[in-house]
């Protein structure tokens, strides 16, 4: 299930003149029914709300006062989020006759046209507040609180992401909701301004509008709305020079390729844009690779193996995201402890919605195709999935179900792909596909019969999680080869410093070899994936032929980053 919270206005949308049908009522009995929750967000006080609509306590929670005022129908209690405004602003409008005027424990409200009073009097008070409108309401309140702050702090009440909840509104106060969660709907009589703004409008007005929206999600979660949500969804290149994102909610990918051809940048990249429509993650780290990651919690490593409840208390939030190194597990103990994972992350995201997304690194370690397909207890609606190794046939064919895209790099993508496409018995002509630079990737949505070309986006975090790697480290086949012409040297330099130690030392004959060749420059984009050093050496490579000049400024540039 994606949307776990359905969040609606009162007056104009379940409401009309004030009162909520009968069936709108039983609309809402069945969304909770559905295992969702109903949030009601409303700029009423609490007190007249209660009035008006006796049956209140059929939602899990009420945010009253346009955002600033929390209330629990169950348990009673109530929660300010926000102070009550000043006394001296209060005695103004009621010295100066404003009417009506309304005051709540947060809110101040009345009607146009005292807009301008109210606005002197702010002024006069020397308060920083915010004035509303809602179809000629006229509210006040502190800066920062509208709906939309109520929302979060509803949802952050369940522990339920913006991600995974609609919200349903009428009038201007209502945008500010629209704006953060995954889903808008306005109904049929909203504002023109509102129906822009919103991702669906119902055939419907009030709250037969809602009504409908209702039936829309528990039928199949509003899935003919997921084309128009744009803004979560998660962009990891480009296509043709235009931004290449995937949406933030669908069937699993895996990502193929061989040894060194990006994988992990791809990854990285891919955790960047999670991380950047603040969707949640936990990623499976069989060889700790991703440790140095930030926004995420680490959970395990060599020494210490991670345990489930613990993975699982972290997600609770769904602001947090983890990493499982499994360091400490036993290769052969690692899919006994991915059953365990899976099952408890899996009942998580049933009742919450997240996390909003699973990174398995090297697949392979945690569903080895050698076991039996039975044994692992994957559940029928596994999403959002990422699935990495370096091909399909490792892969245990349990997982193949839920995948519906592939992934390819490395130097046989077109194998890649023919593999990936006998597993799931579609029958496919890679004869097009061939082996692509560093940054280029084939992507086949098997819905489609062609593959193509994606160039990856370049991951902010990359250097700074290999710097440490890449200064002192072992980068194995990644490490730059001083050979010289005809090849009279074979000089590794399996990291930076040792790049520096043995460049001082070669002679200016293999120096300026690979100067002329642009060894230098490429080694740092494709293998230190350090694009600025890169491009200084390169200015090197094309201005300079002295082989000491070039030397000392390539170098120079070297220890600026990685000796400093």
């Amino acid at each position: 299930m994606r949307y776990h919270v359905l969040a609606t206005d009162y007056d104009g949308t379940i409401a009309f003149h004030g009162k909520v049908g009968h069936e709108t009522i039983e609309a809402l009995k069945r969304c909770k029914a559905s295992s969702r929750k109903v949030i009601l967000v409303t700029g009423r006080e609490l007190d007249d709300l209660k009035t008006v609509f006796p049956e209140y306590e059929l939602f899990d929670l009420i945010v009253a006062e346009n955002g600033a005022l929390l209330f629990d129908p169950a348990s009673r209690n109530e929660i300010l989020l926000a102070e009550r405004p000043p006394e001296n602003f209060i005695h103004e409008l009621r010295q100066k006759k404003v009417s009506p005027l309304s005051i709540g424990k947060v809110i101040v409200a009345t009607w146009e046209p005292n807009e301008g009073v109210v606005l002197q009097a702010i002024h006069n008070a020397h308060i920083e507040y915010q004035v509303i409108f809602n179809k000629g309401a006229v509210m006040v309140l502190p800066p920062g609180i509208n709906k939309a702050s109520g929302l979060v702090a509803a949802l952050d009440h369940l522990k339920i992401s913006v991600h995974n909840a609609a919200a349903v509104g009428d009038a201007e106060n209502d945008q500010a909701m629209f704006r953060i969660a995954e889903c808008g709907v306005a109904v049929a009589n909203a504002l023109d301004s509102i129906k822009k703004e919103a991702t669906i409008v119902t055939q419907k007005d009030h709250g037969e509008g809602v009504v409908e929206l209702i039936a829309s999600l528990i039928k199949d979660d509003l899935a003919f709305a997921d084309e128009r949500i744009t803004k979560s969804r998660l962009v990891i290149g480009k296509k043709d020079g235009e931004d290449f994102s995937l949406s933030a909610y669908r069937k699993g990918i895996v990502l193929l390729g061989s040894s060194g051809g990006g994988k992990s940048t791809l990854t990285t990249t891919f955790m960047e844009a999670l991380v950047a429509t603040k969707h949640q993650f936990c990623i499976l780290d069989p060889e700790g690779d991703y440790t140095d990651f930030p926004n995420a919690v680490v959970i395990g490593d060599s020494a210490h193996a991670p345990v489930a409840d613990e993975v699982t208390a972290i997600l609770d939030h769904p602001g947090q995201n983890a990493i499982v190194c499994l360091l400490g597990i036993q290769i052969e103990k690692r899919p006994f402890f991915f059953n365990e994972f899976i099952t408890r992350v899996s009942d998580l995201k049933n009742k919450k919605g997240h996390p909003h997304w699973l990174i398995i690194d090297e697949s392979n370690h945690v569903l080895p195709v050698e076991m039996d397909e039975s044994i692992f207890s994957l559940p029928d609606n596994l999403k959002n999935t990422l699935f990495i190794s370096t091909v399909a046939n490792n892969i245990n064919r349990s997982v193949f179900k839920y995948i519906d895209t592939v992934i390819a790099m490395g130097d046989e993508p077109a194998q890649v792909l023919s593999d990936f496409a006998k597993i799931k018995e579609i029958s496919n002509d890679f004869s097009s596909v061939h082996a692509l630079p560093k940054g280029k990737v084939w992507v086949w949505e098997i819905s489609q019969s062609a593959p193509f070309v994606i160039e990856t986006k370049k991951p902010e975090h990359l250097i700074k999680r290999h710097i440490g790697k890449y200064a002192t480290g072992d980068m194995d086949y990644n490490a730059f080869l001083f050979k010289g012409p005809e090849n009279k040297l074979n000089l590794k330099a399996n990291n930076v410093l040792l790049f520096v130690q043995m460049a001082e030392g070669v002679d200016d004959e293999t120096w300026n070899f690979h100067l002329k060749r642009h060894d230098y420059s490429k080694w740092f984009a494709d293998s230190l994936h350090d694009e600025e050093l890169a491009r200084l050496s390169k200015e090197v490579e094309n201005s300079q032929s002295d082989a000491a000049t070039s030397k000392d400024k390539i170098l120079a540039h070297i220890k600026a980053t990685y000796t400093a």
